[in-house]
């Protein structure tokens, strides 16, 4: 399971691969917002009165809050879910002081539905759980596009905060919604543990795009994992070190995408796997 201090362990070391070695010729100063977004722009003044020379931020709402923080010519590097166009502009040529990875999560919403199709074919009613303040259209809107396509319904279910969950499991009960969609987000990844739990409760074949969620017990997770973004951040933060611009370095989109599955999960729920979906897994969790 990675968390955040996982995942700035995982930048320390990919940065130490271009020379730089925290508290030696490199500091780095971990903030950490949990889940909880108000803190975000709080954090964010925290670093810029430590005179912080870079930023390296892992969600859209952080990239947002360090934005308004400081002035136009603070580097930032993001590692985010999707889309950074609404945030960068041209990922090709970003033109501000901003640049990094994105998850490309949207693009991917086809193929976690025919997941879904695939392991219950008579699926038709799913649930979309996402965080109101953190969630993009076109994710809404590609499952809405599939779903349609495919002869399934969607029922949205906006949350807000860890307090709605129980209300929003009862709508989904209530709408009689066979499997869960979890968009992904960094409120969601950080609740994952507890919304996987939920869904296994009511019986709900659920999915997520971090590989993270089938790790602490969703059935499924299809998508880019945070661990390689951190990762190629190393590389945008020795760029802008030795002098490259934001402006000038292209913003990137993964290139592995991973299939996680729970068997353990599965077996709970009273499902089996195909084995055409077994085969094309990266990992199986037994």
């Amino acid at each position: 399971m990675t968390s955040a201090g996982a995942l700035v362990e995982t930048l320390r070391e990919a940065l130490r691969t271009f020379g730089y070695t925290d508290g030696r010729n490199i500091e780095i100063e971990p903030r950490y917002a949990s889940g909880e977004y108000r803190r975000m722009p709080t954090l964010a003044r925290e670093l810029v009165e430590s005179h912080v020379n870079l930023f390296v931020v892992g969600n859209e709402r952080a990239l947002i809050a360090v934005k308004a923080a400081t002035t136009r010519d603070t580097p930032i590097v993001v590692v985010a879910c999707d889309p950074l166009q609404k945030l960068l502009g041209n990922l090709a040529r970003p033109g501000g002081n901003a640049t990094g990875v994105t998850c490309v999560s949207s693009d991917l919403v086809g193929k976690r539905l025919n997941y879904l199709k695939l392991i219950i074919p008579e699926l038709q009613r799913i649930a979309l759980l996402y965080q109101v303040e953190d969630v993009d259209a076109s994710e809404l809107e590609a499952a809405d596009l599939v779903a349609r396509g495919s002869g399934m319904e969607v029922t949205r279910v906006p949350v807000m905060d860890p307090n709605d969950f129980q209300s929003a499991f009862e709508t989904i009960a209530r709408q009689r919604c066979q499997a869960l969609y979890i968009s992904v987000s960094a409120f969601t990844n950080f609740h994952r543990a507890r919304l996987a739990e939920l869904a296994l409760r009511q019986s709900l074949p659920s999915i997520n795009g971090f590989p993270e969620f089938a790790e602490v017990g969703g059935l499924m997770s299809y998508g880019a994992t945070l661990t390689d973004g951190f990762k190629r951040a190393a590389y945008f933060v020795d760029r802008i070190v030795k002098g490259a611009s934001p402006s000038d370095l292209p913003a990137e989109e993964p290139t592995k995408f991973y299939l996680v599955i729970n068997q353990k999960t599965a077996a709970a729920l009273n499902i089996t796997i195909p084995d055409l979906l077994l085969g094309q897994a990266d990992t199986v969790i037994e």
